[in-house]
């Protein structure tokens, strides 16, 4: 049996989702974790949410959490704002060029995909689960720390920080 089909269409996912994430990162200078962090922070409650909230939904170590505000910050995209109930704690708040930058970025691979795997069943869900995992398994991948993010480069290079 030939199992070359299978390695190739591994390599496309990789490829596609490397590209997308430098053809964002070219035309409009955000990663997709800080392009996912101003989306998170758009549809929060008064476009403000705490970095614990952020780390938390994009599922990355807190240092990783802190470089993307901060580039963000320094790009003008969010703002820190003191709380007053905690001083040891600051809201991070999306500002009006954040907002303006998020809302010209066309809609994302991942969420292109999550569109179309809502529209499928709970058995070709399962299918599509079992599959992967048996790919993880035999790739002994199942360790590896990793997001619900489709994306490359940042999360690697902050993890070091």
């Amino acid at each position: 049996m030939e199992y070359t089909d299978i390695l190739i269409d591994l390599r496309r996912i990789i490829r596609a989702i490397n590209l997308e994430s430098k053809r964002i990162q070219k035309k409009y200078g955000l990663s997709i974790p800080q392009l996912l962090t101003l989306k998170f922070l758009k549809q929060s409650d008064k476009g403000m949410a705490t970095q614990k909230d952020i780390k938390a939904h994009l599922n990355l170590n807190a240092s990783t959490v802190t470089g993307i505000i901060k580039r963000l910050e320094s790009k003008g995209y969010v703002a820190r704002l003191p709380r007053i109930e905690d001083k040891r704690s600051s809201l991070i708040a999306l500002t009006k060029t954040g907002q303006d930058s998020f809302d010209k970025i066309p809609p994302l691979m991942q969420e292109k995909l999550e569109t179309s795997l809502e529209k499928l069943d709970d058995i070709e869900i399962n299918q599509i689960k079992s599959s992967i995992n048996t790919l993880v398994n035999l790739m002994d991948a199942g360790k590896i720390d990793a997001s619900p993010l489709l994306t490359t480069g940042e999360i690697i290079s902050n993890s070091k920080e």
